[in-house]
């Protein structure tokens, strides 16, 4: 066996070797250092929350048969790559890339382990995607948060109406460790309707007192976990992060339908969490009842779950979503202005959610 995965080695060192591979190459032309440069560039142009969703997981692999190959850890965050995204990450590669080489999207996971043993865990460190101090003003106020980052989500910005007020009142209740008819809630909704900024502020505010011990995990997050300790025979870690919880907040249940192993994890934490007297909140953008590729042991569990829809905002609520991000981006940028007309001429022409006009601002 030793000498098999040594003859791979040394074939895939050859065909590295070979295209002039960039284990060879000077730091100034190693493909790590071309993605750390193509990011800012990015970063110059792209809304910080593009960053955050598109570029953090992705990373510089390695060179292979002369491509620089760029990498999404899980086949889920791969599938996310569209082919405008690919385009846009090529072209801003190719203006900084002194060798001009092209880029080939690939799956880590799905990379063959003659591959994989050549090159350090890319997603050991995270990447830098900070802005430079002239930039840095823009995206934060005086308080240091950045208006599109989890810090905003709390209880005080959330904008309640009839579209999400038995949904922001639970909420509410779980996070002032007030009794709840349930242990199990599913929050369903469309995107952008505020699912993720409630459990983010049950988050925050169960996180500040310190009583009970909370954990919010977005199902990606959960189906790499789990896939990673499968892969090395110890689960451990996350049965440790998820069960011991008092309160747990999954985002998008939707993402683990067909995955059957992260299936029955994820029903063993739900089972474990209540039965223990603790909470478990989901989010999902479809009833789970008709999300084909649960498994029967999810459906069972969440057959005993809380139903809580979370429609579209109002003109009412959209209007006022809009006025309070306009008043955080005001902090930050004194001559920003938005008046009154405008903000009642966007929400008559944009039709969408309040993270569509937040987009949009």
């Amino acid at each position: 066996m030793d000498q098999y995965s040594d003859q791979n080695r040394r074939k895939s060192q050859d065909a590295f070797d070979g295209a002039g591979g960039s284990l060879n190459r000077g730091p100034e032309t190693q493909g790590r250092f071309v993605w750390r440069d193509c990011v800012r560039e990015l970063t110059r142009s792209e809304p910080r929350q593009n960053l955050e969703r598109w570029f953090r997981p992705l990373r510089y692999i390695v060179e292979q048969d002369g491509k620089a190959l760029i990498g999404a850890r899980m086949p889920y965050t791969f599938s996310q790559i569209t082919p405008a995204l690919q385009a846009k990450i090529s072209q801003t590669w190719s203006k900084t890339d002194p060798l001009s080489r092209p880029v080939e999207f690939v799956c880590w996971a799905e990379l063959s382990p003659s591959v994989r043993e050549l090159v350090n865990d890319p997603w050991a460190v995270e990447p830098d995607l900070e802005v430079n101090a002239d930039e840095s003003v823009s995206s934060k106020d005086e308080t240091g948060y950045n208006v599109v980052s989890p810090s905003v989500m709390r209880f005080d910005t959330l904008v309640t109406g009839p579209s999400n007020s038995l949904a922001a009142v639970t909420c509410q209740r779980i996070a002032d460790e007030q009794p709840v008819a349930g242990t199990i809630f599913v929050l369903c909704g469309s995107q952008g309707v505020g699912k993720t900024h409630m459990m983010r502020a049950v988050e925050a505010k169960l996180a500040a007192t310190g009583r009970r011990r909370v954990t919010y995990i977005s199902a990606e997050e959960f189906y790499v976990a789990y896939a990673e300790g499968a892969r090395n025979h110890n689960t451990l870690e996350l049965k440790e992060r998820v069960r011991t919880a008092d309160v747990v907040l999954f985002d998008d249940l939707q993402i683990v339908a067909g995955k059957k192993g992260t299936n029955t994890e994820l029903a063993g934490a739900m089972r474990t969490v209540s039965e223990r007297g603790g909470i478990f909140v989901l989010t999902t953008s479809v009833p789970h009842a008709e999300l084909k590729g649960l498994s029967n042991e999810v459906h069972t569990v969440l057959r005993g779950a809380v139903d809580i829809e979370v429609r579209e905002p109002d003109d009412a609520m959209r209007r006022k979503i809009v006025r309070e991000r306009a008043e955080m981006l005001q902090a930050q940028s004194p001559g920003f202005v938005l008046s009154d007309s405008l903000v009642d001429e966007l929400v008559e022409r944009v039709d969408g959610t309040g993270r569509d006009l937040c987009g949009l601002l």
